[in-house]
């Protein structure tokens, strides 16, 4: 599911590479009974949250920001029960044309797993989904303990993602 649009000289592609399921007052530390009112139901039980991803081409740069994939196991608490999935993100980027090969950069915003996790297309294929870019993540990030203890203990999927910004 894509959505294109200008803003000055740059051609900006929306994608939502799907929705997981989140327990935003888990995640958030919230809860329900200290919401907002207004937010209440929000915290109280699971939600939909879509995995959005965003290619700005501008002149040469072919700008992808977060790189999400939205697979789960049928045991994994992220997995909305009935959803049928959008096409990945590299088929709808080349639906949008835009060829995975010719992104030049690839932010990665923050270190949670459903911003990176399409970086590489394991198992269905070897390598990175986007070889010919740059790819960043923010010091702090990769610095963060919480990304070196998820490195040191790391499911080989998570592993092999972030293996591959080395």
């Amino acid at each position: 599911m894509t959505n294109q649009f200008s803003v000055g000289d740059a051609r900006i592609t929306l994608i939502n590479a799907g929705d997981m399921r989140a327990d935003l007052g888990v995640w958030l530390c919230v809860p329900p009974d200290q919401a907002p009112p207004e937010y209440a139901g929000t915290f109280a039980r699971p939600q939909a949250l879509p995995m959005q991803n965003i290619h700005i081409q501008l002149g040469e740069a072919s700008v992808l920001v977060d790189a999400s994939r939205c697979r789960f196991g049928d045991d994994s608490v992220f997995k909305l029960l009935d959803y049928a999935p959008p096409p990945p993100l590299r088929p709808q980027l080349g639906a949008a044309g835009i060829a995975p090969e010719s992104i030049t950069h690839v932010v990665i915003t923050h270190a949670h797993f459903d911003h990176f996790n399409g970086l590489c297309d394991w198992p269905d294929a070897p390598g990175l989904s986007f070889p010919n870019a740059f790819h960043y993540l923010g010091r702090a990030d990769w610095d963060g303990s919480d990304v070196q203890a998820d490195l040191k203990n790391a499911a080989p999927l998570i592993s092999a993602r972030f293996g591959a910004l080395n």
